[in-house]
């Protein structure tokens, strides 16, 4: 290998070698400043992208969460709907329940009331009976 560098240094000098290197950068300088431009300006656009798409997010994720407090506010006007009803309900089975018992004690009462007459009006039939005088009976 070292041969080869060697044989590469003698044909070529120094200066030679500068004015090539010199003229292939002012050929490709202009291609180079164009691409560097050219990734300047996709990298400008990739941030503008990467801001406008953190900021739909940002829009997105406020929607989803004004829907959930829309949602929340649903569930808590329902929560209390089915809290009123639940308090209906039972108001209405402890009245009923007071209903049926008040129902019995006047049945009861009635029915007391009804044997009352009954055994009042058979002890009237029996003093009648035993006021009744009785023939005799010849024995």
């Amino acid at each position: 290998m070292e041969e080869n560098s060697d044989l590469f240094q003698s044909k070529f000098d120094s200066e030679t070698i500068n004015k090539l290197s010199s003229g292939v950068q002012d050929l490709q300088s202009k291609d180079f400043l164009n691409l560097r431009h050219l990734i300047s300006e996709a990298l400008l656009k990739q941030d503008q992208m990467v801001a406008n798409l953190t900021q739909t997010n940002k829009c997105n994720k406020f929607e989803e969460n004004n829907d959930l407090s829309v949602m929340f506010t649903k569930a808590k006007s329902c929560d209390a709907k089915l809290k009123s009803l639940k308090r209906k309900m039972t108001e209405l089975s402890n009245r009923s329940k007071s209903l049926k018992k008040r129902a019995l004690h006047i049945h009861q009462t009635k029915q007391q009331e009804t044997l009352n007459r009954i055994q009042e009006e058979d002890a009237r039939v029996s003093r009648e009976e035993r006021m009744i005088a009785k023939p005799k009976r010849d024995t």
